[in-house]
């Protein structure tokens, strides 16, 4: 730096320019009588006298600090002028530690007021204000902690990290009130696999923070704090969290080789968002997200893995939990979920090319309920598997999910009674093609409700004939709303039918609607023509007994035929044995 250097010495003059030889200065504190030192030397060690003696050219050397109330007298004793006077600020008055506090800041809107650099600057601490180097060798796990210890010593704000790569060889902690943005830095951790956690949550105690694990329960919470921005590589827990609640935040990091990216324990009121984790941590056996122990009312979204064992698990316990926006893509599980649930939600989520399952509930307990909403799930092993809904608990999978090219859909096997509520996609039929009970690739127990909704069609218009429930392993009603259309002349909608042998026989009316002995409830309605008349029959189905409601006089039993529903119409002739049928079965 370079500049015109100023006179080594201060000149008094007169009214006339002339010196005041033999003149003398007094220095007061402004306003006041009371002296003011100044010094000779500008390391302000050699006192002057006050007043100042001035010399045969009305010259003195004066260095002082701050303001100064200024006498100056000529060799007479008369006063020449008496005014407020500044010491100049040298260049070491900007070193450190106070140089910021000599220049001004103004926001520059109406009603911004005056302020100093230093007070702006104050205003967010950064990890290099504490010694962080960022070269991605040095150790900074100190400089971190540092930063944040000052921070929550002063009841809480925000750490800024600028962008660098951050070797962290040491555990970060996290007490409340912090707002940690790593500025999309790289941190690097000890190495996968590593015993120590890259971030732990922890509470302030008497000027030290300490951490929370291992505390008992709700004794030490962290609240308001956020850790934010960043890539996190190589490393075994990369957040460790207990008792993080009330508004703490973790968000739009990408972690990549981490042994856990989050291991989160009785957590509540806290939101996870955008996050990812790629690469198998060395095949690690455990979930890449990892949430236990009450996970409830947390915001859990776009959290993104791909390449592990397990994707995301939310295990003992979750109530009013939605993960939103998720994804699990190529692990052998892709979400898992053990314990009670409820409500538990999983809206918009995808699942992809997951070796065993996409999403597994074959651990979870009860289900109070347990939804699957507009998700997709693409060639997987098993798409869904779980265990039956006891009573008074709900598993809902809803008709808005795409299944496309898993080996299986649908996997719920069990013997006891079940609850869940499973939606699929409407299918559509041929002519009087006898539709499948379910679909393909559904491997679901009889008592599930499963709402499916079939349609036959005119295969030359390609207009509807009719629509109707499945007539599936299930128990439901039928619900349909506008008109069911009617059956195609010559045919049993959903049916075959077919006669015993002769002139005079039976005909057999065969469903796909399974045979229970106690529970079936149906209703039947048939036209039937032979060389003798038109018979129009109706009635009911109770089980194994049937209730004729016509007056045609003719029979109608219910038999057991390979598991499903068989009615047999009787008797009826034909010279050539011919007959025609038209009409429905359903339940109701």
């Amino acid at each position: 730096m370079s500049g015109i250097l100023p006179n080594g010495k201060q000149q008094f003059i007169d009214s006339n320019g002339n010196p005041l030889a033999s003149g003398k200065v007094y220095y007061y504190i402004p306003s006041t009588t009371t002296f003011k030192n100044t010094w000779q030397d500008p390391a302000l060690t050699i006192l002057n006298t006050n007043p100042i003696q001035l010399d045969a050219n009305g010259q003195c050397i004066a260095y002082g600090s701050g303001s100064y109330r200024q006498q100056v007298y000529d060799a007479n004793n008369n006063l020449i002028w008496d005014q407020e006077s500044d010491a100049p600020l040298s260049l070491a008055d900007f070193e450190l530690p106070a140089g910021a506090s000599y220049i001004g800041y103004n926001e520059g809107s109406t009603g911004a007021v005056n302020r100093t650099v230093q007070t702006k600057l104050q205003e967010s601490i950064s990890v290099k204000d504490f010694g962080a180097k960022g070269d991605g060798s040095t150790d900074d796990t100190a400089a971190f902690n540092a930063a944040i210890l000052a921070v929550a010593i002063a009841g809480g704000g925000t750490i800024i990290a600028p962008n660098a790569n951050y070797y962290i060889a040491g555990t970060i902690l996290l007490p409340s009130n912090i707002h940690l943005d790593l500025m999309n830095s790289t941190i690097t951790g000890a190495g996968i696999g590593s015993s120590g956690d890259l971030f732990q949550s922890a509470y302030l105690s008497g000027g030290t923070i300490i951490t929370n694990i291992g505390t008992s329960a709700e004794s030490h919470l962290v609240q308001q704090t956020i850790v934010t921005n960043a890539i996190i590589n190589n490393c075994g827990k990369a957040f460790n969290i207990y008792n993080f609640v009330d508004n703490c935040e973790i968000s739009n990091i990408k972690f990549n080789n981490c042994t856990y990216a989050i291991y989160s324990d009785s957590c509540f009121y806290c939101r996870f968002i955008n996050l990812f984790s790629r690469g198998s941590a060395s095949s690690a056996t455990n979930a890449a997200f990892y949430f236990a122990n009450y996970v409830n009312v947390q915001a859990i979204e776009s959290v993104f893995v791909t390449g592990r064992t397990i994707g995301i698990e939310v295990t003992g316990g979750a109530n009013g939990l939605v993960l939103q926006s998720c994804s699990a893509e190529e692990c052998a599980t892709g979400m898992l979920v053990n314990g009670q649930n409820g409500p538990l939600k999983f809206d918009t989520c995808y699942f992809e090319a997951n070796t065993s399952i996409g999403l597994d509930l074959g651990n979870s307990g009860s289900k109070n309920p347990v939804t699957i909403d507009n998700c997709w799930f693409y060639g997987n092993a098993t798409a869904i598997n779980g265990t039956p809904v006891n009573a008074g608990e709900a598993l809902i999978i809803n008709a808005n999910n795409t299944f496309l090219n898993n080996t299986t859909n649908i996997n719920i096997v069990d013997t006891i009674a079940d609850k869940s509520n499973i939606s699929l996609v409407s299918g559509s039929y041929p002519d009087n093609a006898v539709p499948p009970a379910l679909p393909s690739g559904y491997n679901l127990v009889p008592q599930s409700n499963v709402d499916y909704k079939i349609t036959i069609f005119n295969s030359a218009t390609g207009l509807p004939i009719i629509k109707s429930a499945v007539h599936g392993p299930t128990l439901i009603a039928f619900e349909n709303e506008g008109n069911p259309g009617a059956p195609e002349a010559g045919t049993v909608s959903f049916c075959s039918n077919s006669k015993s042998s002769g002139t005079t026989f039976s005909v057999y009316v065969d469903t796909s609607i399974v045979y229970q002995e106690f529970n079936s409830l149906l209703v039947y309605r048939f036209e039937v023509i032979d060389n003798v008349s038109t018979y129009k029959m109706f009635g009911l189905v109770f089980g194994d007994s049937v209730t004729v409601l016509d007056s045609t006089g003719k029979t109608v039993s219910v038999s057991n035929n390979g598991g499903n529903v068989r009615l047999t119409l009787g008797t009826f002739s034909h010279p050539s044995g011919s007959y025609q049928i038209t009409g429905v079965v359903r339940h109701i």
